[in-house]
C-alpha cells in the first residue's frame, strides 16, 4: 500500500470487487496564534498546524521571531488549501476580526 493512502471496499453495479488503494484526502487549517509573551495575534493558514507551530516557535518565521513563545489559540480545518487562505484573509479584515470578537475568540 502507498504512504498516505488508504484501502477502500470498492463496489460496483457488477458486485463486490475487492480492494482498492485511494490516497488520503489532505486536510488543510486557518489558525490564529497568541503570543504568550505579547498578547498579540497571528493568522495563518497551513497543511501540517504542528510543524507549522514548531516553525514559529523556534523563530524560522520572521514576523514571529521576537515574539515567542506562540500558543495555538484557535484552528479551523478545511478540504482545500484555497478555502485555509481564504478564511485566513478573512480573519485579516475589518469584518473578520469583530466577527472573531463576537464568537469570543478575540
Amino acid at each position: 500500500m502507498v504512504e498516505g493512502a488508504r484501502l477502500e471496499s470498492v463496489y460496483t453495479s457488477k458486485g463486490y470487487r475487492g480492494f482498492e488503494s485511494r490516497p488520503l484526502r489532505m486536510k488543510f487549517f486557518a489558525y490564529i496564534l497568541i503570543s504568550e509573551s505579547h498578547g498579540t495575534f497571528y493568522y495563518g493558514s497551513t497543511a501540517d498546524i504542528e510543524k507549522r507551530l514548531a516553525e514559529h516557535n523556534k523563530g524560522r518565521v520572521r514576523y514571529t521571531k521576537g515574539r515567542r513563545p506562540w500558543e495555538l489559540h484557535y484552528v479551523e480545518e478545511f478540504a482545500s488549501r484555497s478555502e485555509a487562505y481564504q478564511r485566513e484573509m478573512f480573519f485579516k479584515t475589518i469584518e473578520g476580526r469583530q466577527w472573531l470578537k463576537s464568537q469570543g475568540i478575540l
